[in-house]
């Protein structure tokens, strides 16, 4: 049991690129998960052995996984996706007493609609309270005083460099490429252009600061309070909602040769992982940020995460700079996080 699953991130900078490249092959694991709505527990997939293209009805080769932070995705009832994922890079810190104030789910209702232009049911985000934006309403940049606005993608959206529609960046998917949670990304700003409104969106890909416009017709819009600082000089995570400090958690972060990437962030995930005593911890936060230095990481795109620690990556105190980039906290830390902070969240890295 709680075995940890390494998966490849085929698509770095298209995750809609897995409708396009395997359609028959997720279409048969889709139609499969009422059958197999269990992660096998026995087992670990290891990138290497997944192959570039899987022909429908064949699974794909099983082995040990290596490496020392591998990320298992969400254990979901939608059964495994063996094609989708990403591996973080480094595997936490000391909290202070439990916050034990109640959480609850988000669910938005901000104005969208589907590919046929009927209104959209809402769908729930994250994990924490959240209020709706109605179409209209003038999107502000995120900041630590105010929050910031998030979009999840409800129907395929083309990604523009302009606001205009003219020269499209990519195609986004409405779901993440690792664990097939609801896509939902940080808004940076937004515009109107010729009576249509516009957000621009922080991408998960490289280079990090990557932003494109979509229509606000395709996402729901909603709002958090949440804003996370991680300070490198300090090894700290701080936590702020409407502006006031909530936590702050010591922490380890990248070395001088895997550093981690500074600049403007955002959650892209939320994976309880299946073992909480594993390298990883108990959950693992991946976030829209990738190495600078690793373009590849066990199998996967090099991706940053904030994640707790257990068994080998107890050995690296907290407060110090010893992971590949990942942040690491401790379980009852990235567990009050992950029970927080909804997908889409910012976060800014700081040195």
């Amino acid at each position: 049991m709680g075995a940890t699953y390494a998966i490849v991130h085929l698509c770095e900078n298209d995750s809609s690129l897995l409708d396009a490249e395997f359609p028959e092959f997720l279409r048969t694991v889709r139609a499969q998960r009422s059958i197999t709505p269990n992660l096998p527990s026995h087992r670990t997939l290891h990138s290497a052995s997944v192959p570039r293209k899987l022909p429908p009805n064949i699974e794909p080769v099983i082995k040990p996984a290596t490496g020392s932070c591998s990320v298992a995705p969400r254990m979901r009832r939608r059964a495994l996706l063996p094609v989708l994922a990403a591996v973080c890079l480094a595997a936490p810190a000391s909290a202070t007493a439990a916050d034990r104030s109640p959480t609850a789910a988000v669910t938005t209702t901000a104005a969208a609609t589907t590919a046929g232009g009927t209104p959209a049911a809402s769908i729930n985000v994250g994990a924490t309270p959240a209020a709706s934006i109605n179409a209209g309403t003038t999107v502000a940049a995120p900041s630590r005083s105010d929050g910031a606005t998030i979009a999840q993608i409800v129907v395929r959206t083309d990604a523009w460099t302009r606001p205009d529609g003219t020269r499209r960046r990519l195609r986004l998917s409405t779901q993440t490429s690792w664990s097939g949670e609801p896509q939902s990304l940080l808004v940076l700003g937004s515009t109107e252009v010729g009576g249509q409104e516009w957000l621009r969106v922080l991408l998960p890909i490289r280079p990090n600061d990557s932003s494109a416009w979509i229509a606000r017709s395709n996402v729901l819009v909603s709002h958090t309070p949440y804003w996370v600082t991680i300070t490198l000089h300090r090894r700290q995570v701080a936590v702020y909602r409407a502006g006031r400090l909530r936590r702050r958690f010591t922490a380890v972060v990248g070395k001088r040769s895997t550093p981690t990437p500074l600049g403007l962030a955002a959650i892209y995930e939320r994976d309880r992982q299946p073992d909480a005593n594993g390298f990883v911890g108990s959950w693992a936060l991946p976030l829209t940020a990738l190495s600078n230095k690793l373009h590849s990481f066990d199998g996967g795109p090099g991706r940053v995460a904030i994640h707790g620690r257990g068994g080998d990556s107890l050995r690296d105190p907290l407060g110090s700079a010893r992971s590949h980039g990942c942040i690491r906290v401790d379980n009852g830390a990235v567990s009050w996080l992950a029970h927080r902070l909804p997908i889409g969240a910012p976060v800014l890295i700081e040195r």
